[in-house]
C-alpha cells in the first residue's frame, strides 16, 4: 500500500510540474468536449502526463479508453 501511495505522490508531482504544457494541449485539443469521460480537469491531465511523458496508460476506464481514442488529436497538439 505504501508503494502506490509513492506512486501516486510522484505522478502528482510530475504532472504539476508539466501543468503548463499540459493546460495547453488540453485547452488546443478541445479534448473535453469531444469526450464527456474527460470532464475532469485534473484526471485528464494525469492521464495525458502518463499517456506523453509517463509509462503509457495503464488501465482500461471510460477516461483511459477515451483519451487513447483521441490521442492522435492530443499529440498533434504538441507541433
Amino acid at each position: 500500500m505504501l508503494q502506490k501511495k509513492g506512486q501516486l505522490v510522484a505522478i502528482v508531482y510530475e504532472t504539476l510540474k508539466y501543468n503548463h504544457v499540459l493546460e495547453q494541449i488540453l485547452t488546443s485539443s478541445n479534448l473535453q468536449s469531444l469526450e464527456k469521460s474527460l470532464k475532469d480537469v485534473h484526471l485528464t491531465k494525469i492521464l495525458m502526463y502518463d499517456a506523453l511523458l509517463g509509462n503509457g496508460i495503464q488501465g482500461d476506464g471510460k477516461q483511459e479508453v477515451s483519451l487513447i481514442l483521441h490521442f492522435t488529436v492530443v499529440v498533434y497538439c504538441l507541433f
